[in-house]
């Protein structure tokens, strides 16, 4: 929690940083909106059976792989070949 004093000096500094709109009904409008993309897309999910509720929990089903792209699989082999066996942290 940020102290009221220092809220009230540095408010449009922390609004900057936090890439938020400095008036608190464009993040509730913001919110609104993304709720009811993402409940649309529920309804969307639960009206073909993508998903369900047994036992009083909500079942998704796995996803599964895509195709894998050839021309990527090529860039693989080509980076692993020429990286080697290494971890990640000694990149």
């Amino acid at each position: 929690m940020i102290p009221k004093e220092q809220w009230r000096k540095e408010r449009a500094r922390f609004i900057s940083n936090l890439a938020m709109p400095a008036k608190p009904e464009a993040t509730i409008r913001w919110i609104k909106d993304e709720l009811t993309v993402a409940l649309l897309a529920l309804d969307a999910a639960a009206s073909i059976d993508d998903l369900r509720i047994e036992n009083e929990r909500l079942v998704i089903p796995r996803l599964k792989a895509g195709p894998e792209d050839e021309s990527l699989k090529a860039v693989r082999h080509a980076l692993s070949a020429r990286v080697g066996r290494v971890q990640l942290p000694d990149l």
